[in-house]
């Protein structure tokens, strides 16, 4: 995983789709699971990446914040994913 990476685009088109099924009250029992599964998986990556650019920030002795400003990385809430559509 690279820090300015975060997961990636067909993973979140597909947590989108299935979040839009959830709250249609469409989603069968197994897209559940796979939707609690991608929850999941995203949420782990993030927190390693996280802990990568903490680990980075204190290398080069500047905060988090600045870290993200400088690789252009924004904060996000994780659900949002890249640029929601």
């Amino acid at each position: 995983m690279l820090i300015g990476n975060g997961t990636e685009e067909a993973i979140w088109h597909r947590y989108h789709a299935l979040s839009a099924k959830r709250d249609a009250e469409t989603l069968t029992p197994a897209e559940h699971q796979e939707l609690i599964s991608l929850s999941q998986s995203i949420e782990a990556g993030d927190v390693k990446r996280l802990d990568y650019m903490a680990e980075l920030a204190k290398l080069r002795g500047i905060s988090l914040r600045e870290l993200r400003a400088q690789m252009g990385i924004p904060a996000q809430n994780v659900t949002d994913g890249p640029a929601s559509a």
